[in-house]
């Protein structure tokens, strides 16, 4: 039974940092909406928390509000080019 809560605790481990690196990593695609960023971005926060991971709101704000900034920019600068 120790041998199994120890893998299970390896697996929870393991997948805590994968899912980390991602939520660090999290930006929004080209084409994607804001709408389908939004739900991937609440998917990565519901699983890191459920994990054990504390997110703060202010933390997600500001993530969300520098992706929503870089995909304005980058579509006022290719608008202005066109």
């Amino acid at each position: 039974m120790e041998v199994t809560r120890k893998g299970i605790g390896q697996v929870k481990d393991s997948t805590l940092i994968t899912l980390a690196r991602e939520y660090e990593l999290f930006n929004i695609k080209p084409n994607e909406s804001i709408h389908e960023m939004h739900t991937m971005f609440i998917t990565f926060v519901s699983e890191l928390v459920s994990l054990g991971k504390k997110i703060t709101n202010e933390e997600m704000v500001g993530k969300i509000l520098r992706y929503l900034f870089r995909a304005w920019e980058l579509k006022f600068v290719g608008h202005k080019k066109g």
